[in-house]
């Protein structure tokens, strides 16, 4: 099951759309949706940060692996060569 938030604005013809992330695999499934008015309550820092949270946690899983070494080894080289000019 993915949990997937988002803030979004109802005009006066009700309809949403909503863009799902790529890992969400096509086929038959369920959406459920709950709808909270923002206008009556207000905004709770701490979740607004595990929110923010929970989207880098999101970004993170779409990023491709990195070789730390690799990288490491690269920018020295880059530096070397800039020293020697």
């Amino acid at each position: 099951m993915e949990t997937i938030r988002q803030i979004v604005q109802i005009n006066s013809d009700r309809k949403l759309e909503i863009n799902l992330p790529p890992n969400i695999e096509p086929g038959l499934v369920e959406v459920v949706v709950v709808v909270q008015s923002l206008n009556a309550i207000a905004p709770n820092p701490k979740q607004k940060t595990l929110d923010a949270l929970q989207g880098l946690a999101e970004i993170r899983k779409n990023l491709p692996p990195v070789d730390a070494v690799e990288l490491v080894r690269a920018s020295r080289e880059e530096l070397e060569q800039r020293g020697q000019q």
